[in-house]
């Protein structure tokens, strides 16, 4: 009788482990799917205000007397990198 009762709560015991593994891996990788925001809105918006002033990133290359001057050199050095 004790064999059959320590087997069943041993088997009920081993279920809910599971079953709580289960549920904490799905809820964990919903989480990760939905992606965090790295800042909040306001930050986030700020800083990508601010990257545009900083020389050398692509987007500032994109118009300007640089963006002129780089593609002339572009055009004179193709194929290589210098004239």
């Amino acid at each position: 009788m004790k064999t059959k009762l320590f087997r069943f709560l041993a088997v009920i015991v081993c279920v809910a482990i599971i079953a709580g593994s289960v549920f904490y891996f799905r809820e964990r990788a919903e989480r990760e799917k939905a992606g965090e925001p790295e800042f909040p809105a306001a930050l986030g918006k700020h800083i990508e205000e601010l990257s545009k002033t900083i020389p050398g990133v692509p987007e500032s290359r994109e118009e300007g007397p640089a963006s002129a001057a780089e593609a002339e050199f572009m055009a004179r050095a193709y194929p290589a990198d210098t004239i």
